[in-house]
């Protein structure tokens, strides 16, 4: 996804704070009243060309992936539905 190096540090900072508000109160109110899983907002293939962004694959995105799933599975929540299919419109 990131086409530029330098980006990064952005697209960690980024991904974490999407993160943060999934793992929230809110996040979770998302999840359990309209289906909405913010973890499907951070892009499935993120290229590695930096080293903050390689870390992360690598390290944190797994970990905080984890404890999202943690606390919605603790809750009784469904975690992977794709955006597409929360905002499709009724034929």
């Amino acid at each position: 996804m990131n086409l530029d190096p330098g980006q990064g540090r952005k697209i960690v900072t980024l991904a974490n704070r999407i993160l943060d508000l999934a793992e929230s109160n809110l996040g979770r109110a998302l999840l359990g009243d309209h289906a909405l899983d913010l973890t499907q907002v951070v892009p499935a293939r993120l290229e590695a060309n930096h080293p903050s962004l390689e870390n992360w694959i690598r390290q944190g995105f797994p970990s905080r992936l984890a404890r999202v799933a943690e606390l919605a599975e603790a809750e009784g929540l469904p975690l992977g539905i794709p955006l597409e299919s929360v905002f499709a419109v009724p034929d």
